[in-house]
């Protein structure tokens, strides 16, 4: 899949740990989901958004869709690059795009899409606060990646 060229695309490189694998060294597929919210988290990070104070605020994500397209087997020892954008913005959610590939760039061993729902502390949905939400739109529609 080529990645978007009109958005920001952030890539995190993750060693894979055998503690992320089964007795095979096959990354479990539950794995992958940690994956992708580290991800995120990095993107966010890229952009200027610490999660971390953004949770202080009583500003929170809830995943309210999640959809993996495993292609191929990731391996104990190797090292995974995991793309990430945000496809679609709204002022209450979002969906992120992502596609985990090993170094060399030719095997894509999953895709992925994840829809994130704002909600209150008291998990009532929300807007997305502006300033976040000025630094989300700015990622789309952009050509500085």
């Amino acid at each position: 899949m080529p990645f978007p060229s009109d958005r920001k695309v952030s890539k995190l490189s993750l060693p894979i740990r055998l503690s992320e694998c089964d007795l095979m060294g096959i990354v479990h597929h539950a794995q992958y989901v940690i994956y992708l919210e580290e991800a995120r988290i990095h993107f966010a990070k890229e952009i200027g958004i610490d999660f971390a104070t953004v949770v202080r605020e009583g500003f929170n994500l809830a995943v309210i869709d999640l959809q993996i397209s495993y292609k191929r087997p990731l391996l104990f020892g190797q090292v995974v690059d995991i793309y990430c954008w945000l496809q679609e913005l709204k002022s209450r959610g979002m969906t992120f795009n992502f596609e985990l590939r090993t170094n060399d760039l030719e095997a894509t061993h999953a895709t992925a899409q994840v829809g994130l729902l704002s909600v209150s502390n008291t998990g009532m949905p929300t807007r997305i606060p502006d300033p976040y939400f000025q630094s989300l739109q700015a990622t789309i529609n952009s050509v500085d990646n």
